[in-house]
């Protein structure tokens, strides 16, 4: 009777193509096809990752607030949608030679008056080689609408023809040589473009673009007191993509590290007018940070501590205003609690002064990011497990 019921689970979750899983339009899809069976519980995400070996599959949510977010709600919204969450569901295949996932997430963004507000489509392949020590993930986010204002805007004012575009991709790479062992490359691409009216009430094109990345080398793995001691470097950069004349600029480092534009941001720029001042260059911003990964593990606790202090130049953009430079500190950290190796509690926080500017009345030049909640670990779906 056990194989018998093993045996349905596993064609069922073939089948469906869907199974059960929690990952978000972004690149924390890098981690399906490593993924054991579990059920994750954090403060921005629930979902499933169930499968037999060889087919796995994912269905679950990750709300869009990135704090502990609720799913569904109908209250204080212009629109009948009651979706606060991203869904994803995706199937992968592992094996030892290569691996590969097919996901999808949709992602609804209740965007103020805006018509309906703002759906985005989400296709993404991962890929994993060499033992999965090669790991690939590119997700593409779309959004596409005609008329991004309701009925109270006059139409001849409305914002009209909107496109949005982000590609958050991510490569990582695991050499296996302690002097040089992990290459970690995060890249990420924004584009919103629409048409609007302008102050001089002419119709005129808006459009944002913005790239960046996350490049981490570690090197000198060691372990030194039971401390596992890897050394790294950290750089982060961000611009904008043809945003010199243009006006309403939001400066790269206000938003994350790479400042990136998400396809239901609907945030876009136009060419400055008669009597405004348009950027007179890209806007960017740059961070080198040497960091060092401390890790302890232990049969029922693991901690991964991230210390790094580093330099940071940013550039508004500006006529006539100069570099700033600043020294940039960060600290990250992990720890993984495990009464039995099935059940764990998961707690992560990140800390650093890198005080987005909209945040810049708070008196403590410090900004703390935190994500906590439980993992339980499945068994495989095997029909041939005993």
């Amino acid at each position: 009777m056990k194989k018998i019921l093993l045996t349905a689970m596993a064609l069922l979750t073939i089948a469906s193509a869907s199974a059960f899983g929690m990952y978000g339009a972004d690149n924390s899809w890098i981690f399906f096809l490593i993924h054991g069976n579990q059920m994750r519980a954090r403060m921005n995400q629930f979902g499933f990752t169930l499968g037999n070996g060889t087919i796995k599959g994912t269905f679950g949510f990750k709300a869009n607030t990135g704090l502990n977010g609720q799913i569904l709600s109908t209250g204080g919204k212009v629109n009948k949608n009651p979706l606060d969450a991203t869904i994803s569901g995706g199937i992968g295949y592992t094996s030892d030679a290569f691996g590969i996932g097919l996901g999808y997430n949709y992602t609804f963004a209740n965007t103020g008056t805006i018509n309906g507000g703002i759906d985005a489509h989400t296709p993404v392949i991962t890929l994993n080689a060499l033992n999965n020590n090669l790991r690939i993930a590119i997700p593409i986010s779309i959004s596409v609408k005609d008329n991004l204002d309701d009925a109270a805007v006059p139409e001849t004012a409305r914002r009209t023809k909107y496109l949005g575009i982000s590609i958050p991709a991510q490569i990582r790479f695991y050499t296996g040589i302690d002097a040089f062992n992990y290459i970690r490359l995060e890249f990420n691409y924004g584009l919103n473009q629409y048409e609007g009216i302008d102050n001089a009430l002419q119709r005129t094109a808006y459009q944002a673009q913005t790239i960046g990345f996350q490049l981490r080398l570690h090197f000198l793995n060691t372990i030194i007191n039971n401390v596992t001691v890897n050394p790294f470097l950290r750089v982060d950069f961000a611009s904008t993509i043809g945003a010199k004349g243009k006006t309403g600029v939001v400066f790269p480092g206000d938003t994350s590290y790479d400042g990136r534009l998400t396809s239901w941001a609907v945030n876009a720029w136009r060419m400055a007018g008669q009597g405004e001042t348009g950027l007179e260059r890209e806007v960017y911003d740059l961070k080198i940070i040497p960091s060092i990964s401390l890790t302890v593990n232990s049969d029922f606790v693991n901690f991964v501590l991230e210390p790094g202090l580093g330099y940071r130049v940013q550039d508004d953009g500006i006529k006539g205003s100069k570099l700033t430079h600043s020294l940039y500190w960060q600290a990250y950290g992990e720890v993984y609690i495990r009464p039995t190796q099935d059940l764990e509690w998961y707690f992560e926080m990140d800390v650093n002064n890198g005080v987005p500017k909209a945040q810049g009345t708070s008196p403590i030049p410090v900004v703390f990011g935190a994500n906590s909640g439980i993992h339980w670990y499945l068994p495989s779906l095997n029909p041939n497990a005993q």
